[in-house]
């Protein structure tokens, strides 16, 4: 069934979102507006190619994800890509086999969005390549590395960074000293949980890196 919605994404390669049937119903001023005019169409299909009517149980029926990333014409990306939610009080306590991450690894497809002005909105964005991101075990070892980082970091109290310095406290990495993912906060502004440490820290995700991403892009071009 990936290859259907993989076939359904491929077909739309190169058409504006503007343009899609109901994207006009679409608030252009919603964050997700290029995800909701995207499941529209997605779900559209299903109903009339499959059995299935509802894309979010398609999807996890099917144990896949969709992830969109909006790329410069030089297909660089603009922004990382979100992979998963990850409490860090539920961090510390997992091991790679385990991890959420790990979990979410697999049967990922990609949408690269293709931004021509960044001065446009997201209706102007053109739909490039999607693909299914088949991680290779060499880079499944190196990011299972650098989650570990992440891991003993959490296990130590440290702070997400952006939150910037707090003394005596230790700070997670950024996506410049990392090669393949990273983490920061991915959660509604202004909710803060607790870490076992008893820190107020905002609900974090882990991320792959826009050079990693660009790297895959151009390998599924």
């Amino acid at each position: 069934m990936s290859k259907s919605i993989l076939e359904a994404l491929l077909a739309i390669e190169n058409q504006k979102l503007m343009d899609f049937p109901g994207a006009n119903m679409v608030s252009k001023k919603n964050k997700s507006y290029s995800r909701s005019v995207i499941d529209q169409y997605l779900t559209k299909y299903l109903t009339e190619n499959t059995a299935e009517k509802n894309l979010k149980e398609h999807l996890l029926n099917h144990k896949l994800t969709l992830r969109t990333v909006p790329i410069s014409s030089g297909l660089i990306p603009l922004e990382s890509l979100r992979l998963v939610d990850c409490k860090l009080i539920e961090l510390v306590d997992e091991t790679w086999e385990s991890s959420i991450l790990k979990t979410n690894l697999h049967k990922i497809i990609i949408i690269p969005l293709l931004v021509s002005d960044r001065n446009l909105g997201q209706p102007y964005r053109l739909i490039g390549k999607s693909f299914i991101w088949n991680i290779s075990i060499e880079d499944q070892n190196n990011i299972q590395s650098e989650w570990s980082q992440f891991n003993d970091l959490a296990n130590k109290g440290a702070i997400p960074n952006v939150r910037g310095h707090i003394n005596n406290h230790l700070n997670f990495p950024s996506a410049k000293d990392t090669n393949f993912i990273h983490m920061r906060p991915h959660s509604t502004k202004g909710k803060f949980e607790l870490d076992k440490f008893g820190n107020s820290v905002r609900k974090m995700a882990f991320f792959l890196n826009p050079g990693y991403v660009r790297k895959l892009i151009m390998q599924n071009r």
